[in-house]
């Protein structure tokens, strides 16, 4: 008998014979003002089994997905790249302040290779960048490369240069707004822009990077090479 017979059988009990047929959970209807309680009860049961099975089920595929998911997402080894060419033409024409609140005119970074690093002062991931960003500007100036670093959201210059103090950091730091933000289509930080002598944009790393160095010496030293064999 269905959950909704049940209902109604207990909705109208004056239409039921005292000796009704067994249901099938077990229990005789006989005296109905007697069964009526354990009736209810039985019902609610199988009923929260039911429902207790499918939660279940459901919790268990989702946990699935997630895991999968989180796997597939662990098997990525260092820092995203993205094609961006809609920003190519962009990459050497915007306008941001220097530590001294002054412009600052992109186009003098004409004919050199520039990883530009989009950062926060909020952004931990941002942060333990730095080293990494001193080594590469460091490294690799003999090859006409060097770091610009973009601090968005951070406050006024005079913030970020007592910011910048405190890290030690000796590369270029400019201050971006808004429409530098948009311009680019940054949406997460850091995100890192390599620049080509071309003054166009070659790759986009977005996000924590592990092997940022690698990845960048070796796209830096390529577009060299490219540049060299024309």
């Amino acid at each position: 008998m269905s959950f909704f017979k049940y209902i109604r059988l207990l909705q109208n009990p004056n239409k039921t014979k005292a000796k009704a047929s067994t249901p099938s959970s077990g229990i005789r209807l006989g005296d109905y003002s007697q069964n009526k309680q354990n009736i209810i009860k039985i019902i609610y049961q199988n009923h929260m089994k039911k429902l207790t099975f499918s939660l279940i089920s459901i919790a268990l595929l989702a946990s699935t997905f997630f895991v999968n998911d989180c796997a597939a997402q662990s098997k990525e080894t260092g820092p995203k790249q993205i094609a961006n060419s809609d920003t190519s033409k962009l990459a050497i024409d915007f306008q941001a302040i220097n530590l001294k609140g002054q412009p600052f005119n992109a186009n003098s970074l004409k004919g050199k290779t520039v990883l530009l690093d989009f950062w926060a002062v909020w952004c931990a991931p941002c942060i333990a960048a730095f080293p990494t960003l001193k080594k590469l500007n460091q490294d690799l100036k003999k090859d006409n490369f060097e770091v610009v670093g973009v601090a968005v959201y951070s406050g006024t210059y005079k913030d970020v240069r007592l910011f910048v103090a405190k890290h030690n950091l000796d590369y270029k730091i400019v201050v971006g707004d808004d429409d530098m933000v948009e311009k680019f289509g940054v949406i997460g930080y850091p995100t890192y822009f390599l620049i080509g002598p071309d003054g166009k944009i070659h790759k986009k790393y977005v996000g924590e990077a592990k092997n940022l160095y690698s990845e960048v010496k070796k796209d830096v030293l390529g577009l060299q090479q490219n540049r060299r064999s024309k």
